[in-house]
């Protein structure tokens, strides 16, 4: 089935776009079609399981009902049908909600068929039954994202958020403090009168970026014919820290692991090549398994690698790289992403690279996988190419530099993820800060980092770009929605860019590298460059995802610097949906908007 679907009745039109097991829906009707009483969208869907429809819900209505209350359980919370609220706004991602999982824990992928209808107010702001004869339906499929060679998952890293809360509630902790005796069956918390375990909550929040890292491991135990490398920075999760002993215990298992270290403000040495950290407990327990079988360095700043690579009988057939760090904030506090490529040319290049690591750190500037972007033929990628670091400080310079005139010549759209850039420094991060002025007006602008400190909201009547900080969030949400939590540490620590998504020009990059001139000069770091098209957007909605998350909670926290900071903040009043057109839809038509640019952007009318 293609990765986008485009359908069209009665003056509607909608473009889908498939994702990692989500859906981007885009809808889009001409200005002349929008009636006065036009209210938004109503969203329905079946499984491949059922033909029942079932309609997504919406925490905003028309102001009728009860409140949500923290001590419901979520199948009793008062949130609305969109066959009673629809949707205002003319694009949603679709996540299929873990109560279509059966008993045996599989979830329905597959085909999905999507009901979008347009709805209208009567008079006395009654809402008009639906009319089946306006919806719009098609099929696409929802599953994890596979495209030829290559496959693409993403970690949730949705902590903060209404689904965590709900589930989970808000003073659950991610780890226990013993982490070295700690079994995941074990009971987390309580919610809604039930425990839950460690292991429900990380399949939760490790999405379907841990179903692959585990799968991986699961496949090497599986069959003693296969050896595995593992390139590591930050390691404790304990369901993988589990399997790869097991491995070792075979004696099939090599690891090159940080072990930098560095002050903190208190003057203390921390990091992962203390004594008693994490990584150097497992090192110690992993090299008495299996002698010899892990190695540690940190080349001259980090070995920040996050990496498996499957061979047998000495030849490289896979690997798994990304920016996910096999570690408890990697999986189920960070959003991240992993990308599998089964292919042999290209594991052969992270063979190359794990044993210069292995063996040569601190030489490895010197071997020929350092010099420029290294291309490979992928089945599943109309192109793809791999950099390796640590550079020499002219070849970082270049790499940098190369990448930063992409983002420059775009022609469409620059969408991002890039974990801090407040203190990252060189050519790119320049321009990803600065993209508003750096890229030409008519281009899209949307994109979300860790602790930015000139953010960029969406403002009426510009087509401004959206650069946010996740850290620029709190609790203080409307009364339609639980409290969330706000945990401390990263929430954004992808690393990628997507350029001129969904167009015959689309390219991504992506990996562990910061993107930064220091870590490609002092980190051993890996980058994957890809141009493909279907690749491109399952990344672009892995941003639009973020930034449209956290830009309605950084949204919320803005004050007026004009109000005296000694007086108390007014708490939020309910958010009600809009009775007529007027009142919602003229910012999407203003061609001076960033969201007419929005609208037409996914869902174009011709």
């Amino acid at each position: 089935m293609p990765s986008t679907v485009t359908a069209q009745k009665n003056g509607l039109f909608v473009k889908a776009y498939r994702g990692d097991a989500m859906t981007l829906l885009a809808m889009n009707m001409a200005e002349a079609d929008i009636r006065p009483n036009f209210v938004g969208f109503t969203i329905g869907f079946s499984t491949p399981e059922s033909q029942e429809i079932k309609y997504i819900f919406n925490r905003i209505n028309f102001g009728v009902g009860d409140l949500p209350d923290p001590d419901l359980p979520e199948a009793e919370q008062p949130y609305t049908s969109t066959i009673d609220a629809p949707i205002q706004y003319f694009r949603w991602i679709h996540v299929p909600g873990t109560r279509f999982i059966d008993e045996q824990g599989n979830f329905p992928f597959g085909t999905y068929t999507y009901y979008i209808t347009p709805r209208f107010m009567a008079a006395q702001g009654v809402l008009k039954p639906l009319d089946e004869n306006l919806t719009c339906k098609f099929k696409i499929e929802v599953a994890p994202f596979i495209d030829g060679q290559i496959e693409v998952s993403f970690t949730r890293g949705f902590v903060t958020s209404q689904a965590f809360a709900s589930r989970f509630g808000l003073d659950v902790s991610l780890r226990p403090d013993d982490i070295d005796n700690f079994d995941i069956n074990m009971v987390a918390g309580r919610k809604d009168g039930r425990s839950f375990t460690y292991s429900e909550m990380y399949e939760w929040c490790g999405f379907q970026a841990r179903v692959k890292i585990l799968a991986i491991l699961d496949e090497v135990i599986a069959d003693p014919t296969i050896q595995i490398d593992v390139l590591a920075y930050d390691f404790n999760d304990p369901s993988i820290r589990e399997k790869l002993l097991e491995i070792a215990r075979s004696n099939r298992m090599r690891m090159v692991l940080d072990d930098s270290t560095a002050k903190n403000k208190n003057g203390e040495i921390k990091g992962h090549g203390i004594p008693n950290s994490e990584e150097s407990k497992f090192a110690a327990n992993a090299n008495q398994i299996s002698p010899g079988c892990v190695k540690r360095t940190h080349f001259w700043r980090f070995a920040h690698c996050k990496v498996f690579i499957l061979k047998k009988n000495g030849q490289a057939f896979k690997v798994l790289t990304g920016s996910t760090n096999f570690s408890i904030n990697g999986l189920y506090i960070n959003a991240n992403h992993v990308v599998v490529i089964k292919d042999k040319s290209a594991a052969n290049l992270y063979a190359e690279a794990f044993e210069e690591s292995w063996n040569r750190p601190k030489k490895f500037r010197t071997t020929s996988l350092v010099n420029d972007f290294l291309p490979e033929a992928v089945p599943g990628a109309d192109k793809i190419s791999f950099a390796f670091a640590p550079h020499t400080e002219t070849q970082a310079e270049k790499i940098i530099g190369d990448i930063a005139g992409w983002v420059r010549s775009a022609q469409h759209s620059v969408l991002f993820a890039v974990m801090n850039m407040t203190t990252s420094t060189g050519e790119l991060i320049d321009v990803l800060k600065n993209v508003e002025t750096e890229v030409g007006p008519q281009i899209f602008k949307y994109g979300v980092s860790e602790g930015v400190k000139e953010v960029k909201f969406y403002k009426p009547g510009r087509k401004n770009a959206i650069i946010l900080s996740a850290q620029s969030i709190n609790n203080d949400l409307p009364p339609n929605f639980l409290k969330e939590r706000n945990p401390a540490g990263m929430k954004i620590h992808h690393k990628f860019i997507v350029l001129d998504f969904d167009t015959p020009n689309a390219r991504v990059i992506c990996g562990s590298s910061n993107l930064a001139l220091g870590g490609e000069k002092d980190n051993g770091d890996n980058m994957v460059i890809i141009q493909d098209r279907e690749l491109a957007t399952v990344f672009a909605i892995e941003a639009i995802r973020l930034v449209d998350h956290y830009h309605f909670r950084a949204k919320k926290t803005k004050t007026n610097a004009n109000v005296p900071a000694v007086q108390p903040r007014q708490p939020p009043r309910r958010m009600v949906l809009r009775q007529t057109a007027q009142e919602w839809t003229p910012r999407f038509y203003d061609p001076n908007d960033l969201k007419f640019v929005d609208r037409n952007l996914f869902c174009p009318m011709n």
